[in-house]
């Protein structure tokens, strides 16, 4: 009979580890600026150069949630996205020179820069102060 419990217990703690692992997994992958809702084509801008296309989309997240705007660059047909802002629905474009681009505001460095809202401190702690005056 002790044998009985013992496996249950064990079985019981596999089954919670393996459990908490695919939990921390899904947080993880809805948190990535790779799994990305579409949204609506809004612009298109093309690098001085022709390598890089950077396509702005529109996204709603319903009556509950803002809008958001997702940036996606293009290059040699392979999609990235490298832009994520909530509450944008500006659509400006402007190549500063052939890799880096501004994007409402934010300049990045398309063979590497991406700029996600979640992770930018000073625009999280503005939402913050604007919740708490209104």
């Amino acid at each position: 009979m002790k044998k009985l419990i013992y496996a249950f217990v064990i079985f019981i703690v596999i089954l919670f580890f393996i459990l908490l692992f695919v939990n921390i997994s899904r947080v993880n992958n809805e948190l990535s600026i790779d799994n990305l809702p579409t949204g609506e084509l809004q612009t298109t801008s093309t690098s001085p150069d022709g390598k890089y296309e950077v396509k702005l989309y529109l996204y709603s997240g319903g009556a509950t949630t803002g809008y958001y705007m997702r940036g996606e660059l293009v290059e040699e047909n392979k999609k990235k996205n490298i832009y994520w802002k909530c509450d944008e629905f500006r659509t400006e474009i402007s190549w500063i020179d052939n890799h880096t681009v501004n994007i409402n505001g934010k300049e990045l460095d398309v063979r590497h820069d991406v700029y996600d809202w979640r992770k930018d401190k000073e625009f999280c702690e503005s939402i913050r102060k604007e919740d708490f005056t209104k």
